[in-house]
């Protein structure tokens, strides 16, 4: 008795819904990290994420972008601020990319990624199409963003480029010109160490004979300029004590959100909370303070603006 084989149009039916699984997105699991890439203008853009643990529970999950510093990486991040482990976390995805050749272009610094003319702004777009299809389309239209040195200056450059992509900034350790920026208002937590050697918190150039070719904005004056572009006062209106920096930062309430600087004393050009001899480049860029807590102070202030 001869068999009876399938007819060719059910055996195609099934080849096309098998095609079209494989290539549909796979969307994350739930409180998973993640290591994976997204390619931007012909290049592999890596990252690290972690979801949170209840991620079919809303459908408006605030993102976070942690930028590492010049010749660091997102692993480095990962490691040094630890927002991940952070009471709360779970109140966002949490995602630490890696620029081109260890830095970011952001626009007036810094190193190969600003040489090549990399599309890190296009980078950060991409990211966020990515995890609306890893998340079912569950993530805001703006994310959150904090930085270190180099990356701090890239939180700076998105927020004046594109400040439809970002809901609220937090850089740590450099200043910002902001020239030829887009209209819009960002909340800004800016902080910086009043003994940052690399990027002087008065401005001027850096202590670090390898970095001594850019001249460093002051941080009071980036601050000034970010309040001037929202026809905001630059003067502050009252200062706060943040406890998590022990330091009192003046605060400028501007069209309804926060402009405030915060200069730790005793603190160099190391992430607030990490041991002076964890930094990648070693004591040089001044002192550590561990009594302290950057990501908490960061990840509260963007609490604040959810």
């Amino acid at each position: 008795m001869a068999m009876k084989l399938p007819g060719i149009s059910r055996i195609l039916r099934r080849f096309a819904i098998a095609a079209t699984l494989a290539l549909a997105p796979a969307l994350a699991t739930a409180g998973e990290r993640i290591e994976s890439s997204v390619f931007v203008d012909g290049l592999k853009r890596s990252y690290i994420a972690y979801f949170p643990d209840n991620l079919a529970s809303r459908d408006d999950w605030p993102v976070m972008f942690v930028l590492h510093p010049g010749l660091a990486d997102g692993e480095y991040m990962e490691k040094t601020t630890k927002f991940h482990t952070l009471e709360d976390a779970n109140k966002f995805i949490i995602i630490y990319p890696d620029g081109i050749r260890r830095t970011w272009n952001a626009g007036e610094c810094c190193g190969q990624a600003m040489k090549r003319n990399v599309n890190d702004i296009g980078f950060v777009e991409a990211l966020m199409d990515d995890f609306r299809s890893k998340t079912g389309n569950r993530i805001r239209s703006k994310a959150y963003v904090t930085g270190f040195s180099n990356g701090a200056i890239m939180a700076y450059h998105i927020a004046c480029k594109r400040p439809d992509l970002v809901e609220a900034i937090a850089p740590f350790g450099s200043a910002y010109k902001f020239l030829d920026c887009a209209d819009g208002h960002v909340p800004v937590l800016h902080i910086h160490g009043e003994k940052d050697a690399s990027a002087p918190v008065l401005g001027g150039s850096s202590a670090i004979k390898a970095f001594n070719q850019r001249q460093q904005m002051a941080a009071a004056d980036t601050v000034s300029l970010v309040a001037g572009r929202s026809a905001c006062s630059a003067t502050a209106n009252r200062s706060e004590m943040v406890a998590t920096l022990k330091t009192s930062c003046p605060i400028i309430d501007c069209n309804g959100h926060e402009i405030t600087l915060c200069v730790v004393q005793d603190l160099g050009h190391i992430w607030p909370g990490a041991e002076a001899g964890d930094n990648f480049l070693g004591r040089k860029f001044g002192p550590g303070r561990t009594d302290i807590s950057g990501s908490q102070a960061i990840f509260d202030y963007f609490k604040e603006h959810l």
